[in-house]
């Protein structure tokens, strides 16, 4: 099942700690959800074995995903320390040992986002919220805006709203994001992104950029992108873990589906390592992702009939060549390795004369 936009639904998610008497029932639109030991966390743990800023809870892809935030003490699923973890219907782990503190999750299937109170409070000031916040602050003022002056274009029925929200203490529900967004001249779905982690919003096509202002200041814009690519990362890996057998009928469109989502991230961090302001941790999520591309790569080499792509790709890494020999060794241009590696149509000529240096490479290596 999918919404409007053909990304599959997600359920809302009943999360309970037992050392909380209040489950807490969030939606795929709420944005992250913290869960640690101190505010700004959403879900507080008052026990000295969770830490300050212990897990984080993300709607990623078509699904629930949780990722341990470097916390000191860990978090368990079934007595397994875990980094990140797609989450399931009924499922239990456990905060700061295998027996600690367990936080178990429901999903809620008709849970109704839509009619509730304007918008979500939360019990401290989040930073992502507060950074969403603040971008629209900046890009209001940047058009000329007050904050009256939004309400009588319908973006909130409050001044007070407004103010919330600009100061990361409410999370706007997603009809008022979608009227902010068409206020601000911002795609859809911006507001969310920036709580997200990822990149500065754009205006909308046909609408000029202002060259002279900057929503956010590059090394802020930076840490944007390292936010981005990690929670991106950790999705993908979560997704990883839970794809069916070699010899399932979903298995190539699911791998094929990854892959894609891994050349896109290597690509927007590789483009941001060239900027000034790039620090060795884009540099560090880069080798991460290549490394998981290339693992993965692999894994859909095995696959009965598998596509030109990942045989090629496999092939080349595991003799050391770079794509030029490759290309040199087929009698192609370069840009044809790279596009049917990227699992790109490719010419019948070039694809046999790739399919002969795959055959040769694996005879070689199979000796």
């Amino acid at each position: 099942m999918t919404d409007g936009t053909g990304e599959p639904d997600v359920p809302a998610l009943m999360i309970h700690c037992a050392l909380d008497a209040d489950a807490h029932t969030v939606r795929p639109d709420d944005g992250p959800v913290t869960i640690g030991r101190i505010p700004p966390a959403r879900i507080l743990v008052d026990d000295p074995r969770i830490s300050s800023r212990h897990a984080r809870i993300d709607a990623l892809s078509g699904h629930w995903v949780l990722t341990d935030l470097g916390s000191t003490n860990g978090t368990y699923v079934d007595g397994h320390r875990i980094g990140v973890t797609a989450i399931t219907d009924g499922m239990t782990v456990h905060l700061g040992n295998a027996d600690g503190i367990p936080v178990s999750f429901t999903s809620i299937a008709d849970a109704d986002p839509v009619d509730d109170p304007e918008d979500d409070p939360v019990d401290a000031v989040d930073e992502r919220l507060l950074r969403a916040g603040q971008a629209v602050a900046e890009r209001r003022r940047e058009l000329g805006l007050s904050q009256r002056d939004l309400l009588a274009l319908g973006v909130a029925k409050s001044q007070g709203t407004l103010v919330n929200f600009e100061n990361g203490r409410t999370w706007p529900r997603k009809s008022s994001r979608a009227r902010l967004e068409e206020v601000l001249k911002w795609p859809p779905g911006t507001i969310a992104a920036i709580v997200a982690g990822e990149s500065g919003a754009q205006p909308v096509d046909g609408e000029p950029a202002d060259d002279n202002t900057e929503v956010l200041s590059n090394t802020v814009e930076m840490q944007l992108v390292v936010d981005a690519a990690e929670i991106g990362l950790h999705g993908i890996n979560a997704r990883i873990l839970t794809l069916p057998g070699l010899h399932d009928p979903g298995y190539a469109d699911q791998v094929g589906e990854l892959l894609s989502e891994l050349r896109r991230l290597a690509s927007m961090i590789s483009r941001a390592t060239l900027a000034a302001t790039a620090g060795a941790d884009l540099a560090v999520l880069l080798s991460e992702v290549r490394r998981a591309h290339t693992d993965l790569m692999g894994r859909a080499a095995k696959a009965p009939g598998a596509p030109l792509g990942p045989r090629l790709y496999t092939a080349r890494h595991r003799s050391e060549l770079r794509v030029d020999e490759i290309a040199a060794a087929a009698g192609v241009d370069a840009r044809i390795v790279t596009a049917a590696e990227a699992d790109q149509a490719v010419d019948a000529a070039a694809a046999a004369a790739l399919e002969s240096v795959i055959a040769t490479l694996t005879r070689h290596w199979s000796a």
